[in-house]
């Protein structure tokens, strides 16, 4: 990462320091291993498994909680290319 007046950067996975609570949550192989289409797909399915058990608890998630894609997300993408 380069910021304007600053020395670059090498930002990495699974790096505390920098990294958001969501982003670690999200990194499922230690950094320096690359990460891929299996991990992704992962991470959306966990996410999703989150959303229906607190909503089978009776404590659903708002939309803005979920940690991945809807089909608003889907509709809005869509709608750049109307």
């Amino acid at each position: 990462m380069y910021r304007h007046g600053k020395p670059r950067e090498t930002l990495a996975r699974g790096r505390s320091e920098y990294l958001s609570a969501d982003a670690m949550e999200g990194t499922r192989v230690p950094w320096g291993h690359p990460e891929g289409y299996l991990e992704a797909f992962a991470n959306i399915y966990g996410g999703a498994v989150d959303a229906i058990r607190r909503h089978i608890d009776g404590c659903p998630m708002k939309t803005a909680e979920y940690s991945f894609p809807t089909v608003y997300d889907g509709l809005a993408r869509h709608a750049v290319y109307l």
